[in-house]
């Protein structure tokens, strides 16, 4: 795998994984997100199996949208109606819309929020390094 630190990624840089273009942005794209990309982890058996389970006319909620990846690979499927991407972690809304907005994805919502099977005010989310880890749990290592 190979490493690279934020300063050597320049802010207007993307690469691209699986025909989507991801931005290399400080703070999202982190070393060890960067490397699970390069070295082609980054949620490979999801975006493996999405041509097998999506059908035409299909509505799709993916839950834990991270940066929009897979959003973004679902919502290419042919017929899929739409997609509606949830994610807890405040600090990605932008950069999703930003990935989605590059790769001209259209039939995607984005919902900022948590889903739980009863109503709170506020449910708190713990951010870590690596938005991949975030949690609901306080933990080190959820």
């Amino acid at each position: 795998m190979v490493e690279l630190p934020s300063e050597f990624v320049p802010a207007a840089a993307s690469i691209e994984v699986q025909g989507v273009k991801i931005p290399l942005a400080e703070g999202i794209i982190t070393v060890n997100i960067l490397n699970a990309i390069l070295s082609g982890s980054f949620e490979a058996e999801e975006a493996r199996q999405i041509p097998s389970i999506v059908r035409p006319g299909d509505r799709v909620l993916e839950v834990g949208a991270g940066i929009g990846f897979i959003s973004t690979l679902l919502s290419r499927q042919p017929g899929v109606e739409t997609v509606i991407a949830v994610e807890a972690n405040p600090l990605l809304m932008d950069f999703m819309a930003r990935l989605h907005s590059e790769n001209d994805v259209k039939n995607v919502r984005v919902l900022n929020s948590v889903l739980c099977n009863h109503s709170h005010a506020a449910i708190p989310f713990y951010l870590r390094e690596d938005f991949w880890m975030g949690s609901l749990l306080p933990g080190p290592n959820p």
